[in-house]
């Protein structure tokens, strides 16, 4: 270990070039596992964290008692009950109907992870509004006054206020994607009253390992069935059949995700030939250079394997520090790519801020493929330069 650490030492730029190679594949590997792993991850959390297993648009605004003793009898992991009002637009560029959702506790704090604003911030202060940028680009700016009026579904005007434009949402993945995002007391005035609501999530420890399974989907599906029933025994009509069903949308967009999980595979293909050859390259130089080293050594008595294990062992050493730097390099970009809020947007597909994941295997698979690497480009040629040192040495001496 001593003198393959020396060695390292002395041939600092040889060595630096195959660390930097080594780092550079980690980081890579550690980037691709990371998104592969953080698609489906966003596919599952971002919208079930929002949408529950499934969410339940009323035809009415029902008191939240009602609600809750109709859904009493089902032992649900949550029941969480908002309110989507609709209603009608008003300003200098504008007149539209609209969607109008209420910012609670929970989606406030859900905001801090999924919500993306191309300007501007959330509601924090009364009579502030955030406005979705893809229906309204170029019709609604930042510090416009516009008017919000909210309609039963009779059709009946119940009240209208002004808001003050803070927020240009370009990306917000949950119930009433597209509408307007506005404070709980200012929805309580809208709709004159703090006690009635029109939607309802469900979760029910559906969890994404239950994707695909047909038990797992034939039991959610007949749970909000009975759900569905449940309501209308208790005089709450259920209005259009409009429920976002989780297990629905992951299974129309799984072709979609597995294009993702099939990143990690072609990276690995490409790096190996590529990383493997600038690995090789290097190992040759320098195995050159030390050719009258390696003689000495078997002048000394060495064996060729115990020479090629020497100098392997080095290039082993480099691979490990490259390991842990990738690995330390990929999480704190990863970190820094968070904290700025970049979002991935795939048109209809799927749309959600770009972040690492991974689990322990994902670290053994980087590790194991970097190894491989290390073995399968280092040895034969190491191999090969040192059992030719001999004649090198001699053909050198004739010249």
């Amino acid at each position: 270990m001593k003198i393959a650490i020396r060695s390292i030492l002395k041939h600092k730029w040889t060595s630096i070039l195959m660390l930097v190679v080594f780092t550079l594949v980690a980081a890579a590997l550690f980037w691709t596992t990371g998104i592969a792993h953080a698609i489906k991850q966003i596919e599952y959390h971002m919208y079930r964290d929002s949408n529950g297993d499934s969410t339940i648009y009323l035809g009415d605004y029902y008191s939240k008692g009602k609600i809750e003793k109709a859904m009493e009898s089902y032992k649900l992991e949550k029941v969480v009950l908002e309110r989507l009002a609709r209603g009608f637009v008003d300003g200098d560029k504008i007149s539209d109907t609209a969607m109008i959702f209420e910012i609670t506790h929970e989606n406030r704090q859900r905001s801090k992870q999924w919500f993306y604003f191309s300007s501007g911030r959330l509601p924090e202060h009364q009579g502030e509004i955030a406005i979705p940028e893809m229906r309204y680009r170029n019709t609604i700016n930042l510090e416009d006054v516009i008017y919000l009026s909210v309609y039963t579904p009779q059709g009946h005007v119940l009240n209208t206020l002004p808001f003050k434009v803070v927020g240009i949402m370009k990306m917000a993945p949950m119930k009433g994607l597209g509408a307007f995002l506005i404070k709980k007391e200012e929805m309580d005035v809208l709709l004159n009253s703090s006690d009635i609501y029109n939607t309802i999530t469900v979760y029910n420890n559906f969890s994404e390992d239950g994707f695909g399974k047909a038990d797992v989907e034939s039991s959610l599906d007949r749970l909000i069935s009975n759900i569905y029933d449940k309501l209308h025994e208790n005089g709450i009509a259920t209005g259009e059949p409009w429920c976002f069903d989780i297990v629905d949308f992951i299974n129309r967009n799984r072709s979609f995700v597995s294009i993702f999980n099939g990143i990690n595979m072609l990276a690995s293909l490409l790096i190996f030939p590529i990383a493997g050859a600038v690995i090789a390259i290097s190992i040759r130089m320098l195995a050159i250079r030390r050719t009258v080293e390696f003689a000495t050594y078997m002048a000394l008595g060495y064996r060729n394997f115990k020479i090629v294990r020497n100098f392997v062992m080095e290039v082993f050493i480099l691979a490990l520090l490259g390991y842990f730097l990738g690995i330390t390099i990929g999480a704190l970009s990863g970190i820094v790519i968070e904290y700025i809020r970049v979002y991935l947007v795939f048109q209809d597909y799927m749309n959600g801020p770009v972040m690492l994941r991974h689990n322990l295997l994902d670290y053994l698979y980087i590790l194991s493929f970097i190894l491989l690497l290390t073995a399968a480009w280092s040895v034969p040629v190491t191999n090969r330069i040192v059992s030719k040192a001999p004649i090198r040495i001699l053909r050198e001496q004739a010249y």
